[in-house]
């Protein structure tokens, strides 16, 4: 079944008394996306907008009780499986451990490629 897709000011209006009962100061506006890829954000590309997609690739299990170091996830190959609209993916992960040469934490910011 598809979802409904709520207009930006009905957003704004449903976040803003829910933030009111966890903040003591709150606003939602709907303004224009800055340019992501300037100061002081400096992102990969300049908006998150088009066709959006969520990935959860590999998980806990891989970690516990020990880390399972056959599992590699390429970023570039997860951009690929989502599909052609993916323009590049931006999150919080684990990274290489060949890299890293540990269990490291990764935050990503990568462009897709051609």
């Amino acid at each position: 079944k598809a979802l409904t897709t709520p207009s930006l000011p009905a957003l704004a209006a449903a976040l803003a008394p829910a933030l009111r009962l966890h903040f003591a100061a709150s606003s939602v506006t709907v303004a224009p996306c800055p340019d992501l890829t300037a100061p002081p954000f400096s992102l990969a590309i300049p908006g998150l907008c088009g066709a959006p997609a969520l990935a959860d690739v590999g998980g806990v299990p891989n970690l516990i009780p020990t880390p399972n170091r056959a599992k590699l996830y390429g970023i570039r190959d997860v951009l690929a499986a989502a599909g052609p609209d993916s323009r590049f993916a931006i999150g919080a992960g684990a990274a290489d451990f060949e890299w890293a040469g540990r269990n490291a934490e990764l935050v990503a910011d990568v462009p897709r490629e051609g």
